[in-house]
């Protein structure tokens, strides 16, 4: 019983001293970077990052970027990833009838953070670009994310290996093509619901790892995200996430499942949604932490 109270006091031990080199390291101005520092340095009780997953090897304007939002919610040891159809319809900030997808893959981050905060009744100022083909190769070559593969999804996995539908290990390549399979329906619906599912379970093999592997995996895992947060803000949010054992995921994908329909708009079709639900719902969800009604 002595050694196991040394060994934790040890680990904790260790975690400590991480988190004091990260933020003497990173801790200095990195304005030259056009990186936003905090001026208190501290945890918010509720942040909320807009995530623009890029696949730089799929062609332009064909789906090579995923519009998300996380939220690191301390106040219910939360993080929630939400991932908007690519077909979701939205107002640009000039007032233009759009898709999220067609804005992922043409704006500027600024226009893309103000169409969510616009459409969505948010405040969100900070943003995370994920390479996901860094983060993917960086994660499973540490363990194999494992994911249910269905039917209908084994045809596309054939030449990576996957003949049949059941849980599978995935490999980086597998993980990858598993990602990018758009499926029957229109609208990047279940491509989004792809991409989510990977990075939940990059989350959890990273959650998984021991805290004394902590350091070297911020070290892999920075060049896989640029942001506009400062670098030791970044690993105070992740330190905490890791750190602390009560934190889990939770998924939702937007327009929720009970009031969005697909509409004819012009020549477009489109996700479109209650606005006034999904505004209040959404705002309940990350600060309150009460689920969607009727999602699954």
């Amino acid at each position: 019983m002595k050694i196991n109270k040394i060994k934790l006091g040890q680990s904790k031990l260790i975690c400590f001293f991480i988190v004091l080199f990260f933020s003497s390291v990173y801790g200095n101005s990195l304005s030259a970077y056009g990186e936003r520092v905090d001026e208190n340095n501290s945890l918010w009780d509720i942040e909320n990052i807009a995530l623009i997953i890029e696949d730089q090897e799929l062609p332009s304007n064909s789906g090579e970027k995923e519009i998300a939002l996380c939220v690191f919610d301390n106040k219910h040891s939360k993080v929630k990833l939400l991932s908007f159809f690519r077909d979701t319809y939205v107002e640009s900030p000039n007032g233009e009838a759009t898709k999220i997808g067609v804005l992922s893959d043409t704006a500027s981050k600024r226009y893309i953070i103000d169409t969510i905060n616009n459409n969505f009744n948010l405040k969100v100022s900070e943003y995370a670009k994920i390479d996901l083909i860094k983060l993917i190769n960086t994660v499973v070559s540490i363990q194999c994310v494992t994911v249910d593969i269905k039917e209908e999804e084994v045809y596309y996995m054939k030449d990576y290996g996957i003949v049949s539908s059941s849980t599978h290990n995935l490999t980086p390549s597998q993980a990858l093509a598993f990602t990018r399979i758009s499926g029957a329906e229109v609208g990047g619906r279940e491509r989004s619901d792809r991409i989510r599912i990977v990075l939940a379970k990059c989350f959890e093999v990273i959650k998984k790892q021991p805290c004394e592997n902590y350091l070297s995996l911020i070290y892999q895992l920075i060049p896989c995200i640029e942001s506009n947060i400062c670098s030791s803000s970044m690993v105070k949010i992740g330190m905490n996430v890791l750190s602390n054992t009560t934190y889990n995921l939770s998924e939702q994908r937007i327009p929720f499942d009970n009031t969005r329909k697909k509409q004819r708009l012009g020549e477009s079709t489109y996700w479109t949604y209650d606005k006034k639900y999904t505004k209040q719902v959404l705002q309940d969800y990350i600060y309150d932490d009460i689920l969607p009604g009727g999602c699954n």
